[in-house]
């Protein structure tokens, strides 16, 4: 079985607005789910990737300067006041359907904390701890991977638990 470590960059691919996922990060988990890979992801990723999802896909950039393109190119009269209507509607869907999304990210990244599969107390999560290895997905807060948890490579368990 071949073992893929995924870091934040991979979380921000799956979990970005919907025409901006990675078609090769979906294609990732889904090989984890068949059991053809075992994947990697640290904790830590799953906080990392809210900020780069929300700022680096965020449309109002590229659409404002779209907009100044408008004005100018319907003032120079190179472009139809019908064609600037039509590509002002297609920026507002583009800014709504983002919006849309961004309120279901904190919703996408938390579903995915939730299934980190131990508990504050690093304690083993059932049947989230099986169903990890049984899908062959790892999450770990062991970033050195010098120190190997109890039952390594059981692909469930915290660095350290807490008592």
């Amino acid at each position: 079985m071949h073992h893929v470590f995924v870091e934040t960059n991979w979380v921000v691919a799956y979990t970005a607005p919907a025409y901006l996922r990675m078609p090769a990060a979906l294609a990732l988990s889904e090989k984890a789910a068949a059991g053809e890979i075992s994947l990697h992801l640290p904790a830590i990723c799953l906080s990392e990737a809210r900020g780069p999802v929300r700022t680096n896909s965020h449309p109002r950039k590229p659409a404002d300067h779209v907009r100044k393109y408008l004005a100018w190119a319907t003032a120079e009269e190179k472009l139809s006041t019908d064609d600037d209507a039509t590509v002002r509607r297609v920026l507002d869907q583009y800014e709504s359907q983002f919006a849309a999304e961004l309120q279901d990210l904190d919703e996408r990244l938390a579903r995915l904390r939730q299934l980190q599969p131990w508990d504050k107390k690093g304690l083993r999560k059932e049947p989230l701890s099986a169903l990890y290895n049984s899908a062959h997905v790892s999450v770990y807060d062991n970033f050195s991977m010098e120190d190997k948890t109890p039952g390594w490579p059981d692909r469930s368990l915290p660095h350290t638990p807490q008592s």
